[in-house]
């Protein structure tokens, strides 16, 4: 028997983005274009989830944008006025969404290296009487420090390896705060999307990296990312006029990526992945305007301006029969 207010349809379109705040109150954001560029795609459903990384409860904008989706039928769901650069998740009113953490109630990593937590948003939606676990997450940084001259010592090199080490420590305990999260509750039909922060493919610091994440999650959760592009970091091709996000490899030719957004799902769910893709239209849209918010740099590297979305949109479709 269907209860009150349960969706019928099976099909859950899921879209992630980044603000590019960083913790900044008084950058205006362009909300109208966000909320436009989120709802208005076309030959797309119109997303049934939306989870924006990078929120700011006290910038107005942040404010603006918030009102914008909510007008438009979504309910909204975040840790608090009290935080900053965090996890929003929007979720369509007719899937009666409830949230299950306000706030969040996790401990910051006393003594560690940064102290620093990540941020969670925990709702449960219903569909033909299934309860569906969604959260919307995003691993906090501290800062890494990339280095490419082939004149840098061997000791400074070294230096440098070892802070992205304890950075990379960090995080992957941010990780591991969400995967016990995940267990205490005995959560099952687990959706968790966001921006992990790991490190790019091919990083010479293997800390953080795809296969630590993939270790730790082994026998949980199933990450699904698309495997031949990147949601950070692009670049101009001005003889094709698009998109790419291949970089060459630290000390060789091979490609790598800098892949950040996932979903993770549970592994009886993951034959219900439709499609999953990181995408960068918008940014084409941008360079080809001429626009001041993506600006190409002398290597043709896309230089984002701060307040303008710096990841792809990743978007994913679950189809849940």
């Amino acid at each position: 028997m269907k209860k009150n207010g349960e969706r019928k349809s099976l099909r859950l379109r899921i879209k992630e983005w980044t603000l590019n705040l960083s913790s900044k109150d008084n950058i205006v954001i362009p909300y109208k274009y966000i909320a436009e560029t989120l709802l208005t795609k076309r030959g797309e459903d119109i997303p049934d989830i939306i989870i924006l990384n990078e929120y700011v409860p006290q910038n107005n904008s942040c404010k603006k944008l918030k009102k914008l989706f909510e007008d438009k039928g979504y309910s909204s769901f975040y840790q608090g006025e009290n935080t900053i650069n965090q996890t929003i998740m929007l979720v369509r009113e007719e899937l009666k969404p409830s949230q299950v953490n306000e706030p969040v109630k996790i401990d910051p990593l006393k003594g560690e290296i940064f102290n620093i937590w990540p941020y969670i948003v925990h709702v449960q939606i219903a569909l033909k009487g299934t309860i569906y676990n969604v959260i919307g997450c995003r691993i906090r940084i501290g800062q890494t420090i990339n280095y490419w001259k082939e004149t840098i010592s061997d000791k400074l090199k070294q230096e440098i390896e070892q802070k992205n080490r304890e950075e990379a420590k960090a995080r992957k305990q941010q990780f591991d705060i969400i995967l016990k999260y995940i267990s205490s509750l005995k959560l099952e039909n687990i959706i968790m999307v966001g921006d992990f922060n790991n490190y790019r493919d091919n990083t010479p610091v293997a800390d953080w990296n795809l296969n630590v994440i993939d270790q730790a999650i082994q026998g949980k959760l199933i990450r699904e990312t698309p495997k031949d592009s990147g949601s950070w970091s692009a670049c101009y091709n001005a003889e094709e006029k698009s998109i790419f996000t291949s970089k060459l490899g630290w000390k060789s030719q091979s490609v790598y990526y800098f892949r950040l957004d996932h979903l993770f799902i549970s592994p009886e769910m993951s034959p219900m992945i439709r499609d999953k893709s990181y995408d960068w239209e918008f940014a084409l849209q941008e360079i080809t305007n001429e626009s001041p918010n993506c600006v190409l740099d002398k290597n043709n590297n896309i230089q984002i301006k701060q307040g303008f979305p710096d990841h792809a949109i990743f978007a994913v479709t679950i189809e849940t029969e």
